[in-house]
């Protein structure tokens, strides 16, 4: 750097930059060299005394553009941890997600923007339902079958009550264990993201 301080970085020509996967090799590599004793590379005494700042030299295979790209160094910690899982045979997890700046600032204005729409969407709904109800008991009074809104693009339909046959799952497995049992099937699902997201909270007067 130019305040003379030590810096790492690896140069990649990938159609995508990987900021997790970079930054585990730079900061190995560092790790490594941090390690050597008296060992020569390429014939001299390295002497590495560690980098501050890490970075990945990333060129864009289609122009051959450059960004440059600093990284967060992975702790000495975490690269023991990873070494240790190698040998054990262990899989290897991070303590806490990593997450790019971009990804994370774009993913939280989406879920945050979607929470409000969600929010809106549930009032709406309360309300329509209302209206609904008060729609069906005009329908019910007058004996009305159909209506179709003035500009034609509503229709709403009356639909009589009917009785429907369902099946208890909770009294028939306490009561015909082995036929709920074999009933039973196996039904595969995909990994996926359970997302809450926090209302703000107004402070009391």
């Amino acid at each position: 750097g130019k305040d003379k301080s030590l810096i790492i970085g690896d140069h990649k020509n990938t159609a995508q930059f990987h900021r997790e996967y970079v930054s585990w090799q730079v900061s190995i590599l560092d790790y490594f060299a941090r390690k050597l004793g008296r060992e020569k590379i390429n014939g001299k005494l390295l002497n590495w005394k560690g980098a501050k700042k890490f970075y990945c030299f990333h060129y864009d295979p289609k122009t051959g553009d450059m960004k440059v790209y600093e990284l967060q160094k992975i702790d000495d910690e975490e690269i023991e941890k990873l070494i240790e899982c190698e040998y054990k045979g262990e899989i290897y997890q991070r303590k806490e997600l990593v997450i790019d700046p971009s990804l994370e600032e774009e993913y939280l204005i989406i879920e945050e923007r979607m929470s409000a729409l969600e929010n809106e969407l549930k009032s709406l709904q309360t309300t329509r339902d209302t209206l609904r109800e008060q729609l069906l008991k005009l329908f019910e009074q007058q004996g009305i079958k159909s209506w179709e809104s003035p500009n034609k693009k509503i229709l709403v339909t009356y639909v009589a009550p009917i009785d429907k046959i369902t099946v208890d799952s909770k009294k028939l497995k306490e009561k015909f264990a082995p036929i709920y049992i074999e009933c039973q099937k196996i039904t595969h699902t995909k990994a996926q993201l359970r997302v809450k997201v926090r209302e703000n909270e107004e402070d009391e007067d």
